[in-house]
Parts: structure tokens; sequence; C-alpha cells
């Protein structure tokens, strides 16, 4: 019977890169957009003679014209964020997933899948990798960078 393990693993990351693909390509196609919005508010500033910064005459606080403008931008750009951590740890939970269904285990233990995979199934595991993405996985779970240098 053929060794359908990479298929599968396949099958079930395909749909994922393409949710991302997508996802991401609408982000950046809004982050464009919001930049273009706020590099024609502060050209059409310039062109009426004005400042984007205004001092309120009541209260005396100083107002950013371009400030909501601006934060169209971090919010889209925070959003972009959120979506490559999500990825990177729906990624590595799929792997999770694959190994321990591949080795017939319960729990995922990182070191003997990689062992076992390789030597005992003949599989090519490019450890460096999957381990980096292990860690950036648990890096953003548990927001905590030190874990990826221990």
């Amino acid at each position: 019977m053929a060794d359908l393990t990479y298929f599968m693993l396949s099958f079930a990351l395909d749909p994922i890169e393409d949710a991302y693909k997508t996802g991401i390509e609408n982000l950046k196609a809004r982050f464009a957009e919001a930049e273009r919005k706020y590099e024609q508010l502060i050209l059409s500033a310039k062109a009426e003679g004005r400042s984007l910064y205004q001092i309120d005459e009541e209260t005396g606080d100083s107002l950013d014209g371009g400030e909501h403008a601006f934060y169209e931008q971090v919010v889209i750009e925070n959003a972009l964020q959120c979506r490559r951590r999500a990825f990177a740890i729906m990624i590595h939970h799929i792997w999770e997933k694959h190994a321990c269904y591949v080795l017939g285990v319960a729990e995922y233990q990182c070191n003997k899948a990689y062992g076992e995979l390789a030597k005992d199934r003949g599989l090519s595991v490019d450890r460096p990798r999957l381990e980096r993405l292990r860690m950036t996985a648990n890096c953003i779970k548990h927001e905590d960078a030190e874990l990826y240098q221990n």
C-alpha cells in the first residue's frame, strides 16, 4: 500500500495556505489603500495651505487631522500580525497532530517524533525548521520571546 503520509499532511495544510494567502492579500490591499488615503490627506492639506495639526480654541488641545487615517493603518498592521501569529500556531498544531497520527501516540513529544519519524519510518524530517516553528509557536502562544532562546 502506498504511503500517504505526506499527501495527508499536504491535504491538511493546503486549505490553510490558501486561507492565509487570501486573508493576507486582502489586508495588504486595505493597508495600501489606507496609506494612499493618508498620503492624499497630507497632499490635500499642503495644497490648501493648511496644517493637519490644529489647536482647539475652546480647550487648547492639539488635534491631529490625519490621526484617524494613520490609526487605520495601525489597525490593519495589527490584523496582519495577528493573522501571521495565528497561522504559525495552526501550522505547528497540524504538524503535531500529523506526527501523533503517524506514530500512533496520543501526546506529541518533539524529540521522540523527530527521531522516530526519521529513523523508524524513513521520512525526511527537517528538524531545525520544525524546531524553529515549534519555538515560534510557543513564543506566540505564551507571549514570551525568552522561550525561543531557552
